[in-house]
């Protein structure tokens, strides 16, 4: 799944179809990761995923599908998520299909109204993670199972806030700057510029194939890195209440 691009008009849409554009590529990276190392997958794409017809057959499926619940209220998204939780539960394996031929576009809100959808994910994403790891099973029989999609898709929506762990990482090399060897290349002044460097890493290496088709989206890279700081914000809000299909 990629995003359809916007490639002129006003400078606020064009940012926000970057940002729309960078969710589903990570997602894609990600998910292409995990399945590659441990057939793990956290999430598949509800609009895009073929099913066996006794899966949707099944009436456990359906009740569980068209009840669900998080802390006792009903939940009117995440319905992606839920498939992909019972699929795992039942031992169903899943393929994703990453072939260039087979990449479908979607279109993607261009306003303020992606904050809308921003919401929508982060909010199935906790969720959907939380019962995943504490309520349909535990972390050590996750992690047991799945250790790199454990680490890399469960443990990483409760730990990737931009916002505390990027200053906080910086503030720790700071710290131990007056213990490091005087010759090391992390001391003085290129420790900081190999700081900025893995940074900078950190933020693009998810997004290689979307420079690489889009060489002019290294000038919105600024935009996606504030706004991960934002995100983090909105991630907070959007952990316990389902606030539904707002984008709509």
């Amino acid at each position: 799944m990629a995003a359809i691009r916007i490639c002129s008009g006003p400078l606020f849409t064009r940012c926000i179809n970057f940002l729309g554009a960078v969710y589903l590529e990570r997602r894609n990276f990600e998910e292409a990761v995990t399945l590659t190392l441990d057939s793990g997958i956290s999430c598949m794409f509800g609009r895009t995923n073929a099913l066996r017809t006794c899966i949707l057959q099944d009436e456990a499926f359906l009740d569980a599908f068209c009840h669900e619940k998080f802390n006792g209220v009903p939940l009117a998204t995440g319905d992606d998520k839920m498939i992909t939780r019972w699929l795992v539960q039942k031992w169903w394996g899943m393929y994703v299909q990453y072939h260039p031929e087979a990449q479908l576009l979607t279109t993607l809100e261009s306003g303020f109204k992606f904050l809308y959808q921003c919401q929508r994910w982060a909010g199935s994403s906790w969720r959907g993670n939380y019962k995943s790891l504490f309520v349909e099973s535990n972390p050590w029989a996750v992690c047991k199972k799945q250790p790199w999609t454990f680490y890399a898709k469960y443990i990483a929506v409760f730990t990737s806030m931009g916002l505390i762990t990027d200053p906080l990482t910086l503030y720790c090399y700071y710290q131990i700057r007056s213990l490091l060897n005087p010759t090391s290349l992390w001391a003085g002044n290129s420790g900081w510029v190999l700081m900025v460097l893995l940074y900078l890493f950190t933020k693009t290496i998810k997004l290689e194939s979307l420079f690489r088709a889009h060489p002019k989206d290294l000038g919105f890279l600024p935009v996606s890195i504030l706004f991960g700081f934002f995100h983090g914000l909105i991630k907070m809000k959007t952990f316990s209440k389902d606030k539904g299909w707002l984008g709509r």
